[in-house]
């Protein structure tokens, strides 16, 4: 069994996206509201196992988000308009775990759940050129001026990165413990003065530094793939 919520500015648009998810065999509704204020209360009752919410509304608690999606507690899954990049790099940052546009479809809500249920952040392919630009923007920023050198066990998981491997996957692959990528991956966002696991591929493929690496666009999320955070 698994709770769910509802929040949004549009009451129609809350019973549409209501109506959609109690299909979902197993899924009971928690909450539903169109206010801030009203999500913020369902957190402090305890939330739900996933809270689907306007990007608007989701803005102004991004504390309570990345508090609650910190130990696995919530999945918060962002329903946004086109052409909010910035602010929708904000509450993933916080933890949010899908981007969803508002004229989503049903199959695509279900990709979506798939790739959470996995373990990635998935961005719909409406959204993730202009989220990938808005981060390549933020990097640039950000960029320290010195060049950049990582030992060879970082390069070997900054490939795997560009490739979208799991935590478990690369541990796996080149035979060291998960905790073990975890120190790394942690090295490696300290290195790009990144916030995510994102931020990092983002920089890979702008700084070009493994131009001769074999990787595609659905590493980073663009089109319909998922973005292993």
């Amino acid at each position: 069994m698994a709770a769910f919520a509802v929040f949004a500015r549009s009451e129609i648009f809350m019973e549409g996206m209501v109506s959609v998810l109690a299909r979902i065999k197993g899924w009971t509704l928690a909450a539903k509201g169109t206010r801030t204020g009203g999500a913020v209360d369902h957190l402090s009752d305890g939330g739900s196992s996933y809270i689907f919410i306007d990007l608007c509304l989701a803005l102004p608690m991004r504390e309570q988000i990345a508090e609650h999606t910190k130990g696995g507690i919530c999945k918060f899954i962002v329903l946004a308009d086109r052409n909010t990049a910035d602010d929708a790099i904000q509450v993933l940052n916080s933890g949010a775990s899908a981007l969803l546009t508002h004229d989503c479809g049903e199959d695509e809500i279900q990709r979506a759940l798939a790739a959470v249920a996995a373990g990635d952040v998935y961005i719909t392919s409406q959204l993730s050129t202009q989220i990938i630009e808005a981060l390549q923007r933020a990097q640039a920023s950000r960029r320290q001026t010195t060049t950049m050198r990582l030992t060879h066990r970082e390069e070997q998981i900054a490939k795997m990165l560009l490739v979208g491997k799991k935590n478990k996957e690369i541990a796996a692959h080149l035979a060291i413990s998960e905790k073990t990528v975890k120190s790394y991956v942690t090295s490696l966002l300290q290195k790009f003065n990144a916030r995510s696991r994102l931020e990092i591929v983002v920089n890979l493929h702008s700084s070009g530094m493994f131009s001769g690496f074999e990787r595609t666009s659905r590493n980073v999320g663009v089109g319909s793939a998922p973005i292993r955070m």
